[in-house]
């Protein structure tokens, strides 16, 4: 079966996840020799700032909180990033030419170059002092992953309106996007638009587990859709494609204000 070609944007849990790993491999324990601000709108600091909290420091470790990324500096400064709609890092040497986009370029001294890019401009780089601080701050629901299973109950049974704006508020569960909401939805069976408040426990059980399923699972592929089990919704997120669990199609609608795929007969 010829499988639709889909380029996934917007990152999301599974998505941040592996550029923190990436990053892990890449920048820690690396002495900054210089700073570059390229984008005045994304890097909030100025370079003045930047130069003075990250030059002859170096990163000790780093965290993610749903889609927010903290770089920890070895005085407990945090280089915060969130990767709007289409941010990413890129790893060069430092001779090498520097990619497009690149909103915040930092060199180290072993001579490699590292730079977020950020091609729409809507995603945000600070320095922060306290992550559990900014989390309150910015009203940061747990993160996905570490949601126990009475806890995500206990979230549903308070929630109204459809499990899938349910699933994608980030001030309740922080992580889930439009992708992969929609793939939770579709491997439970449920459909999007179903009211939280009709869900049984039995139900809301079968979308915990699927929930940290889907998202282990992105991770272990690499979040690239091409990689996804052949029966994942990620592989053919397009209306009229056949569905990859029953011999339904694929059908789209908006739904929580947002463009959602799933299938009509196996999704109830």
């Amino acid at each position: 079966m010829k499988l639709l070609k889909v380029v996934k944007v917007m990152p999301e849990l599974p998505d941040v996840e592996l550029i923190k790993r990436r990053c892990e491999g890449k920048i820690i324990n690396k002495k900054i020799e210089n700073v570059c601000r390229r984008d005045t709108k994304v890097v909030k600091p100025d370079e003045n700032v930047l130069s003075k909290n990250l030059v002859g420091h170096s990163f000790s470790k780093i965290l993610r909180h749903g889609k927010h990324m903290f770089i920890e500096l070895n005085d407990a400064t945090y280089l915060l990033m969130h990767f709007g709609m289409t941010g990413d890092v890129v790893f060069y040497t430092k001779y090498s030419e520097e990619p497009q986009h690149t909103s915040l370029r930092i060199d180290f001294e072993d001579e490699s170059s590292f730079s977020y890019t950020c091609v729409r401009r809507l995603g945000k780089i600070d320095l922060i002092d306290d992550i559990d601080d900014y989390i309150s701050e910015q009203s940061l629901g747990k993160d996905a992953l570490t949601y126990t299973e009475k806890e995500f109950t206990n979230f549903l049974k308070n929630k109204r309106g459809s499990i899938k704006g349910a699933l994608m508020d980030q001030n309740s569960i922080a992580g889930i996007g439009n992708i992969y909401s929609d793939e939770i939805m579709y491997q439970a069976g449920i459909h999007p638009g179903k009211r939280v408040n009709d869900l049984s426990d039995k139900v809301i059980r079968n979308i915990y587990s699927t929930m940290k399923k889907v998202l282990q699972t992105a991770i272990d592929f690499d979040a690239e859709p091409g990689k996804m089990p052949v029966n994942y919704l990620t592989r053919r997120r397009k209306e009229g494609e056949n569905c990859g669990i029953c011999d339904g199609k694929i059908v789209k609608k908006k739904i929580s204000g947002r463009s959602s795929y799933f299938c009509t007969k196996h999704q109830k």
